[in-house]
């Protein structure tokens, strides 16, 4: 009977021993699990941050992108004022010059006229000294 004792007992001490090395395999994966769990955890925080930025970026891209379709459409639209208004500057030096050209050609009339007349004064002019020069070589 102490035989069986002894071998029940040396099996209750071999079963608590595997149990305890069990429990001990159990603690230890429980705890590298915990570990697996936070270290999980901080990469989906990460990510989560990331795709936060990531939005926040993207949301910044768009109202800049916003802004220069803005800027553009009003610089556009300044352009084609200044293209208004060259044109109608264009229009009125082009309106000037005819009026300028229209000046000009009574004016070279007039100094045609004028100039036709000096041709006669400086001819008759001219037949005055030469009439001199014979009336001085005659005396």
């Amino acid at each position: 009977l102490q035989v069986e004792m002894d071998a029940k007992q040396s099996q209750v001490i071999q079963a608590t021993s595997t149990a305890n090395q069990l429990q001990s395999k159990l603690t230890a994966l429980t705890q590298e699990s915990a570990a697996e769990q936070q270290s999980v955890h901080k990469q989906v925080k990460k990510l989560e941050q990331l795709a936060d930025e990531q939005s926040k970026v993207a949301d910044a891209q768009r109202r800049e992108k916003k802004e220069a379709q803005k800027q553009a459409q009003e610089s556009l639209e300044h352009c084609h004022q200044l293209e208004q208004q060259l044109i109608r500057q264009k229009t009125k030096l082009a309106d000037a010059e005819t009026q300028h050209i229209g000046r000009l050609s009574a004016k070279d009339r007039e100094v045609a006229v004028l100039s036709g007349r000096t041709d006669v004064l400086n001819q008759q002019l001219q037949q005055q000294r030469e009439a001199e020069l014979k009336r001085a070589g005659q005396l």
